[in-house]
């Protein structure tokens, strides 16, 4: 097996090519591909992680750049990526610190 180089092993440089996955789900998308802030600092880019759960498509979404995460579900992965969706569209997302403790009402941590 040949070892990859560096540059195939990165995390930085540019994002994905978007596809058709995330067509309705521009919010989300723009999470997990900018790298900076509106300022122009430097964001570190959100992650996702795809479950099936029995009968279950689980989302879970990895703000690092903020030490949050969020879980969203559904009957298809579809499903759970534009539940995701809203809840970031209308500033709903059941947050919980990267530790896992979830936040208090108002946005204060426990």
């Amino acid at each position: 097996m040949k070892r990859p180089t560096a540059a195939e092993t990165s995390a930085e440089g540019s994002a994905p090519a978007k596809g058709d996955l995330f067509l309705l789900t521009p919010l989300l998308w723009e999470m997990l591909t900018t790298d900076k802030w509106e300022d122009g600092a430097k964001r570190e880019r959100s992650s996702i992680l795809l479950v099936c759960d029995g009968g279950t498509a689980k989302v879970w979404l990895n703000d690092k750049a903020t030490g949050r995460t969020a879980w969203a579900s559904g009957e298809s992965f579809d499903a759970a990526l534009l539940s995701l969706e809203q809840a970031i569209e209308t500033n709903s997302v059941p947050w919980r610190r990267a530790d896992g403790n979830r936040f208090r009402k108002g946005g204060n941590k426990s």
